[in-house]
C-alpha cells in the first residue's frame, strides 16, 4: 500500500467536504456496515443505472471488506494525513524495528522512552529531519519526581526524535475512533516538541501537558492553538481583525 498517497488523498477529502473522516470501529462492524450500506444508497440512488445493493451483497462484501482491514496500516494512514494537515510537512512511513532489549525496564515491564529515542535518532534518513516511532508497549521516563512515570509519548525539545506509545491511548476509550483521536494527536503533540514547542498553558491546545492521563488529550480540539502555530512559522488558524 502507499500510505503517503492514501494519506494525502484523505487530507483533500477533508479540505473539500463538509463529511467527517472518521475510523470503522471493529468492535461494532455490524453496525459500521450498515451505515455504509445507508450511505452508499443516499449517494447513488440519483444516478442512472444505479442497482441497489442487496442486503444479502451487503453481508457477502462486508465479509470480504473485514478480511481487508488492517487496523495497525489503518492507523498509520491516519497519523501520515494528521500530520500533513496540522503541520504541512512531508511524511515518509519507514519499515518496522524490533524493540531495542536496552530500552526495556523489567521491574515494571515497561520500554524506557529516553533509550527509545536513543535507538531511533541513528534510523533517520536524509532527506528527513524529524523521526517518530510508533509503539503498542507502554513507555516511561523520569519525570514529576517519579522514577517511572508512564508516558503518552515523548519527544526532544528542539531536537531529531520522538516516540509515542498506543498502550495508553487505548484506556477508558469510549470509541476506536477515539482511540485513533488520541493517537494522532498525541503524534503531532510530540512532532511540535522536536519542533521547539514547550506544553502550551492553554488546555484546549493539543500542546497542553496531559500529565499521564489521557482524558487531557480528550479535552483539546486536536489542533494547536494560534500562538503555537506561529512559534513554529505557521500561520493562524483565526484572523484577528
Amino acid at each position: 500500500l502507499d500510505l503517503p498517497r492514501i494519506g494525502r488523498v484523505v487530507e483533500r477529502l477533508q479540505q473539500k467536504s463538509q463529511a467527517r473522516l472518521r475510523r470503522i470501529d471493529l468492535r461494532k462492524f455490524d453496525r459500521e456496515m450498515a451505515i455504509l450500506w445507508d450511505l452508499y444508497h443516499r449517494i447513488w440512488e440519483r444516478n442512472w443505472g444505479f442497482v441497489p445493493m442487496t442486503e444479502r451483497e451487503l453481508v457477502k462484501m462486508a465479509a470480504d471488506f473485514k478480511l481487508l482491514i488492517v487496523p495497525e496500516l489503518t492507523l498509520i494512514a491516519e497519523i501520515d494525513a494528521g500530520l500533513r494537515a496540522e503541520l504541512g510537512v512531508n511524511v515518509i512511513t519507514l519499515s518496522p524495528f524490533a524493540l531495542p532489549p536496552a530500552a526495556f525496564y523489567p521491574p515494571r515491564r515497561r520500554y524506557r522512552a529516553e533509550r527509545l529515542l536513543n535507538f531511533l535518532r541513528p534510523q533517520m534518513r536524509a532527506p528527513a529531519t524529524r523521526i517518530l516511532g510508533v509503539t503498542e508497549v507502554d513507555i516511561s521516563t523520569t519525570a514529576h519526581g517519579v522514577t517511572d512515570w508512564g508516558l503518552l509519548g515523548y519527544g526532544d525539545i528542539a531536537g531529531a526524535a520522538c516516540v509515542i506509545s498506543t498502550f495508553r491511548c487505548r484506556m477508558h476509550t469510549p470509541s476506536e475512533a477515539q482511540t485513533h483521536f488520541r493517537m494522532v494527536t498525541t503524534c503531532i503533540h510530540e512532532v511540535g516538541h522536536t519542533l521547539g514547542l514547550e506544553h502550551c498553558p492553554d488546555t484546549s491546545c493539543l500542546m497542553t501537558d496531559a500529565r499521564g492521563s489521557v482524558l487531557t488529550v480528550d479535552r483539546t480540539t486536536g489542533h494547536m492553538c494560534d500562538r503555537c502555530r506561529v512559534r513554529i512559522g505557521l500561520s493562524p488558524r483565526t484572523l484577528t481583525p
